[in-house]
């Protein structure tokens, strides 16, 4: 045989061997007789053309692409097949081949002899003499029409299919932005409502529509995401915060339900956890909450249990596993799959009983998946189920400032005796976040054992009124009747207060009875006013049973001053403390601190360290310093610095108490009212839940909520709404004229405000504005503005967007 065949980027070429004298036309032919009918059989064409662009040979596969035989095109020239509009492109790409290039992959249109057009793709070499000059070229040419019109049609299929999904998803979320609007309204007056006088039958009404319109709301949200992930306009936020604070307030808000159907909750964050993370905070909370709100839904005993561990480094990132663990109805193998789509749930039965959309667990596997990880379960019907969220993040690790205990806890130990380890563990969580050592026991012969056993005193038993064999009254009782035990005061914790229980307690000695749920704050009131009843009760006189109602009656009622400069500040603290019982005057500078310390009868002063006219510390100076303040009224340092150093010069200053910002409900209640000092909190604030939602309004829903002032929330952002825009000018102009003790201050006014409504990337950015400007560098705060205002308008427009109902329930 006298050629070879090759392939050239998937198209064959040829390669002679001899130039037999084999004439086409008067032309010689490229290959010998006896080997001219292989030629023949390709699909492809194989040409040739002189150095004047004539054809000098084409095998039979002309005919097919061509319209014409070889003889019909032999001496013709190849010029005429080009279109026009492409004919200076085509002309070009060969020209370069008769300057000694190669053509490969080559695709463009031409026209057959019948004149329809054709797409082909053009292989193309140089034919040279035996002297190296080039006398023509020689090369392929594939009719690739049908291929590229499949090409094109699945173009056009795709881009029909990406406009009707870009027109659902339009459709569905402007769906559920129109119904979200007066759903938010519903809602709204449902609260007003039952915050208004109402019989019982009444208020059962309002609280059957309330739990439609929250569901309603809830299927509006899904909707609302998948519509957003179908048609791709979802993006993740990247940003630092505190894994340990996201789960603790996804654990505690569905630890309210989880108790009222007697199923306990706890979670287990593991040693080796990064703290600080950085990703989407707030679609990782979306995908816990939805996890194990799930947990809640389909569990009606038994126990839930969040465990977060660290599955090690992957390249810069951190593998991160957060599973959720149910005794609930469980899921049977062949539906353990088909759950993760969208609309479906493990079985219509479930369905029908338990309601929902089946979009949860579709959204979070999506969400999971743009982090980089997966939603898994493993599970057996009737045997519960364990939901795990792996995701991959930064580890975000700086130098924080490390927990200090609470001086009124200090040296405390309590033994927390029950038999579920859930409950326990969230009561120890609680606990040992304030310093105090506790140590734990399931049932009352352990519990009497480790009292007996312990080389340091215990100071109080809290014990679960429900215990295996004896319940809990009676290890009470057992624990007074032993000399050993009966100094240890006895509290007693119930999922379901029996009439006539009280009197049991006083008979028994208990120091206090609570029933669960028990907020934060109120667990650790009691657990003080135990300890100041054990401290100060003789031998002739035992403390007041303590109760939920007591501690609310006995609560002295305290003229309060506090002094803040930042609008939205001063209205967190007053309807805070105002909802807990107490008088409220606000100042807004130090100077008027002073005279209204000196004039008025104060119990205590909430003081902002950096404020104008006259800043905190010199305040403090002052009032210390004024004759008649032998009484010494206290004073609590509230500041945004949560740095090393910032609590001791603040103690040291005259300050009793210290208090970081932005603060929980208990913190602020123990600080004012002295049954704690708040501390130097490791946790970060709060991050916005995504790009388009840059307030994380849940996180200061449940905030306020805890103080029993959601409906406070409105006004708060209303306060905002109105202070920001002259507080963005303030800075602009401080920045206009590089005055960096004008931007520190006005940067920090502002962040402090953006804290509260955990506004956080603004707060961010502030923050590093104030940090350039203190430390001298006003160009790199300059530099950052652009975003700060960018972030800003963010801010701005998404309170606009949700108008006058953000303090709904939703």
């Amino acid at each position: 045989m006298n050629c070879n065949y090759v392939w050239v980027n998937n198209l064959k070429r040829y390669e002679p061997l001899s130039s037999p004298t084999n004439a086409v036309g008067g032309e010689h032919t490229p290959f010998g007789r006896d080997d001219r009918w292989l030629v023949d059989l390709l699909g492809d064409v194989v040409w040739r053309i002189d150095d004047r662009w004539r054809w000098t040979y084409a095998n039979n596969a002309v005919e097919a692409v061509y319209g014409a035989a070889p003889s019909e095109v032999v001496g013709r020239s190849f010029k005429e097949q080009f279109v026009p509009d492409r004919r200076e492109l085509d002309f070009a790409a060969l020209e370069r081949v008769f300057s000694g290039d190669e053509l490969t992959n080559y695709e463009t249109v031409i026209t057959d002899r019948r004149g329809s057009p054709k797409r082909v793709m053009f292989t193309a070499r140089p034919l040279r003499d035996a002297d190296g000059k080039v006398i023509g070229l020689e090369g392929l040419v594939r009719d690739v029409t049908a291929t590229a019109e499949a090409v094109e049609a699945l173009k056009k299929a795709r881009e029909a299919a990406e406009r009707a999904a870009e027109a659902k998803g339009s459709l569905l979320a402007n769906m559920s932005h129109e119904i979200r609007t007066p759903m938010n309204g519903v809602m709204g007056m449902i609260d007003v409502l039952l915050d208004s006088d109402l019989d019982a039958d009444q208020r059962r009404s309002a609280d059957l529509i309330k739990t439609s319109a929250v569901s309603l709301l809830s299927l509006l949200n899904d909707v609302l995401d998948f519509s957003r992930i179908e048609a791709q306009g979802l993006r993740l936020e990247e940003t630092r915060f505190d894994i340990h604070a996201l789960v603790d307030s996804v654990v505690r808000v569905m630890a309210v339900s989880a108790f009222e159907k007697s199923v306990e909750m706890a979670y287990d964050i593991r040693p080796d956890v990064p703290r600080f993370l950085r990703g989407d905070p707030g679609r990782m909370r979306q995908v816990l909450s939805n996890l194990v709100g799930n947990a809640v839904k389909f569990t009606t005993s038994g126990e839930i249990v969040v465990t977060v561990s660290l599955d090690g480094p992957i390249a810069d990132d951190v593998g991160l596993t957060c599973s959720v663990r149910d005794t609930g109805v469980g899921i049977s193998q062949d539906r353990l799959e088909s759950i993760f789509e969208d609309y479906t749930q493990s079985s219509i039965t479930t369905a029908r009983e338990y309601g929902g959309t089946g979009l949860g667990l579709a959204i979070s596997r999506r969400l999971a998946h743009m982090m980089c990880g997966d939603v898994r379960v493993e599970s057996e019907e009737g045997s519960g189920s364990t939901f795990s969220l792996s995701v991959r993040m930064k580890s975000d690790e700086r130098r924080v400032v490390p927990v200090k205990a609470n001086p009124t806890f200090s040296g405390l130990r309590v033994l927390v005796v029950g038999d579920n380890g859930a409950s326990r563990r969230i009561i120890c969580d609680i606990l040992g976040h304030v310093g105090i050592e506790t140590s734990e026991a399931w049932d009352g012969d352990s519990a009497r054992e480790l009292l007996l056993a312990q080389d340091e005193p215990c100071h109080i038993a809290m014990i679960d009124s429900y215990l295996p064999g004896r319940d809990g009254f009676d290890l009470a009782r057992s624990l007074r009747a032993r000399s050993e035990t009966e100094s240890v005061e006895v509290m007693i914790l119930t999922s379901a207060g029996q009439r006539g229980d009280a009197a049991r307690c006083r008979d028994l000695g208990v120091a206090a009875y609570l029933t669960k749920p028990v907020s934060r704050s109120d667990l650790l009131e009691a657990v003080a006013v135990v300890r100041q009843g054990s401290d100060r009760a003789t031998d002739n006189e035992a403390a007041d049973l303590v109760t939920r109602h007591s501690i609310v009656e006995s609560r002295e009622k305290l003229q309060v001053l506090v002094v803040e400069d930042n609008p939205v500040n001063q209205a967190v603290a007053s309807s805070m403390l105002r909802k807990r019982g107490h008088a409220v005057e606000i100042v807004d500078n130090g100077r008027d601190a002073v005279d209204a310390v000196r004039r008025g009868s104060h119990h205590v002063v909430l003081m902002d360290v950096q404020l104008p006219v006259m800043d905190g510390f010199e305040a403090t100076t002052a009032i210390r310093s004024t004759p008649g303040q032998e009484a010494r009224v206290p004073i609590v340092a509230v500041t945004a610095y949560g740095v090393e150093g910032v609590r001791d010069r603040c103690l040291a200053a005259g300050f009793d108490r210290f208090l970081l910002k932005p603060f929980q409900p208990h913190e602020l209640f123990a600080a004012v009212e002295g049954w704690g000092s708040g501390r130097v909190d490791s946790t970060s604030p709060p991050a916005p839940v995504d790009v388009e939602s840059p307030v994380d309004r849940d996180a200061l829903v449940s905030t306020m909520a805890e103080a029993g002032v959601a409906d406070a929330v409105d006004g708060l952002l209303g306060v905002f709404t109105g202070d920001a825009p002259g507080r963005m000018t303030v800075l602009q102009g401080a920045v206009e004229r590089s005055s960096a003790p004008d931007v520190e201050g006005a940067a920090h006014v502002f962040r402090s405000a953006a804290v509260t409504i955990r506004a956080t990337r603004l707060a961010e950015l502030l923050d590093e504005v104030e940090w350039n400007a203190r430390a001298g560098s006003i160009s790199r705060a300059v530099d950052i503005m652009p975003e700060v205002e960018m972030e800003f308008e963010a801010v701005m427009v998404y309170l606009s967007d949700i108008g006058t109902c953000v303090g709904s329930h939703a």
